[in-house]
């Protein structure tokens, strides 16, 4: 395989490990409910519900009552009054857990090689584009 194909080749595959980072790895707004998040340890299980107006709250146990969400957790129960669900709990599994703030660790590393992909692509692009 020539100097030209090999660089392709790698090219190609940085693009697809890039794209498929980008696909897995979306950016996560912040719970609406911080003081329900938790470190939680690895393949832990969380509830999330999306709410009306956007956002949403994660906790290992949410459910939707007449008064509004109440979320469960180790350090009690807590009502959010007069917040409406947009849309039915999602059971999530946390591979890596989650950070103090709730936030999933797997999706933020995989946040993160994207970008350390992205730059290693346009470096490479530079790289043949230059000639070195």
């Amino acid at each position: 395989m020539s100097a030209s194909r090999s660089s392709v080749a790698v090219l190609a595959a940085m693009l697809a490990i890039a794209a498929i980072g980008r696909i897995g790895g979306a950016a996560e707004a912040p719970s609406l409910a911080p003081s329900e998040a938790e470190l939680l340890p690895p393949w832990s299980r969380v509830d999330d519900l999306a709410i009306e107006g956007g956002g949403f709250v994660r906790a290992p146990d949410v459910a939707v009552t007449p008064d509004g969400i109440a979320l469960r957790g180790r350090s009690g129960t807590r009502v959010l009054a007069r917040v409406r669900a947009a849309g039915a709990v999602e059971p999530r599994l946390m591979l890596l857990g989650t950070d103090q703030q709730g936030r999933d660790v797997a999706a933020r590393l995989a946040r993160g090689a994207w970008r350390s992909l992205a730059v290693a692509l346009w470096s490479v692009v530079v790289a043949l584009g230059v000639g070195a």
